[in-house]
């Protein structure tokens, strides 16, 4: 098999497949030896886009994601349950949902978009988003946590990869059907007697 053919098959991110001049075993060992690598711009509004790994002071652990969203949900519903609502205290809600915003989401896709033009891991990134898609997760603000600790384990082995998804908050979010409405459920029917989609959930 020409490696030009497994690097495109691959999606090694070569510019040219056939600059590979090793055997295509020989060099998907050799990216899987290499150490993971976690990118940012360093500043992304110079013209020279200096690349270095992603500051830790965007490195917020799962525990502080949960609980950061957990007092959100907190002081919104204290809000809601409110007649009189001030103006600081909806802008202090607004602020917060946007720090989770960025913190648990943006920050996130950001790293990832980078990383994967960036970094030189083209086998471990391919096999990332490979495996990432197989696992269908919900609960976007642990989706990022979710990616990136998976990555660190595709060197390990099928049985590892597969509990750490299944026991991930990402997944057992995703299938714990709190969501789903059966059709005799009291809000279906409340639905089908409006017969409207503004605040029916779908």
């Amino acid at each position: 098999m020409h490696e030009g053919y497994l690097a495109r098959k691959l999606g090694l991110g070569v510019a040219n497949p056939r600059d590979i001049d090793i055997p295509p075993e020989d060099y998907v060992d050799e990216q899987l030896a290499m150490p993971i690598q976690d990118l940012a711009l360093r500043d992304s509004t110079s013209p020279i886009k200096v690349v270095e790994p992603w500051p830790e002071k965007f490195e917020r652990p799962l525990k502080e994601k949960w609980r950061d969203e957990d007092q959100y949900h907190s002081k919104r519903r204290r809000l809601e349950n409110k007649k009189n609502a001030s103006t600081e205290q909806i802008e202090e809600l607004d602020q917060l949902s946007h720090s989770l915003s960025w913190y648990h989401r943006e920050a996130d896709a950001y790293q990832l978009i980078v990383t994967n033009i960036y970094s030189d891991n083209h086998v471990i990134n391919r096999l990332n988003i490979f495996w990432s898609n197989h696992f269908t997760v919900s609960k976007e603000h642990f989706i990022g946590d979710f990616i990136f600790s998976s990555k660190r384990l595709l060197n390990s082995n099928f049985k590892e990869l597969l509990y750490h998804s299944i026991k991930h908050p990402a997944m057992t979010t995703y299938l714990d059907n709190f969501t789903n409405l059966g059709e005799n459920s009291e809000v279906v029917k409340s639905c089908k007697r409006e017969d409207v989609a503004t605040g029916c959930p779908g």
